[in-house]
């Protein structure tokens, strides 16, 4: 598995945890510190996805390409090449 891959699984994981917990307070443990960690990581993709929508308006669908910038960050920008469409 590559380093993006292996990055997306792994922040996949946080989603879907994050969202059984908010779904389920009762299996959060200490404190919901899950959620504030997802939080805190969606506030830095949306700080991300502002300094690289310059790179993405040049994808092809570049609305999907936001959407996998707010929910992966680095591990799906960090691929893409800045001359060319993906």
């Amino acid at each position: 598995m590559t380093f993006f891959i292996l990055g997306k699984v792994l922040l996949a994981l946080v989603w879907v945890s994050a969202l059984v917990v908010a779904l389920f307070p009762s299996m959060a443990t200490g404190e919901g510190m899950l959620v504030k960690v997802a939080v805190v990581t969606l506030v830095i993709h949306v700080i991300e996805l502002v300094f690289v929508d310059a790179r993405l308006r040049q994808q092809p669908n570049p609305l999907w390409h936001r959407v996998q910038v707010l929910l992966f960050g680095y591990f799906h920008w960090g691929r893409l090449s800045k001359t060319e469409p993906a």
